[in-house]
């Protein structure tokens, strides 16, 4: 009979540098985190500007916050960042996101 052991995965993270200088070392997302980036991207084609912006921070910073240093970073700490830098950092993360999920070796 075989055997997996879910303490043995090799863990995958996403390096970043925040504005102040602190390297983290942010993790792939929970499955709750993925839906709410996914129904985020579906909201962008068509609803109000300012709640996007707002969920797009407050995105940003729960995926940031899943870092292996356990440093929290809260959406209000990501306002001396712009939408165009976050909406960058999305895409960058989503496609570290992709890449491993097709290719999880």
């Amino acid at each position: 009979m075989g055997k997996f052991d879910f303490n043995k995965i090799e863990r995958k993270s996403f390096e970043i540098t925040l504005k102040s200088g602190i390297s983290l070392q942010v993790s792939m997302p929970a499955k709750r985190t993925f839906e709410k980036v996914t129904r985020f991207y579906d909201d962008v084609m068509g609803n109000d500007t300012n709640k996007i912006i707002n969920v797009l921070y407050e995105i940003c910073a729960e995926i940031i916050s899943n870092n292996n240093e356990k440093q929290v970073i809260t959406a209000a700490e990501l306002e001396l960042y712009d939408v165009e830098e976050l909406t960058a950092f999305l895409s960058a993360y989503m496609e570290f996101v992709n890449t491993v999920k097709t290719n999880p070796n």
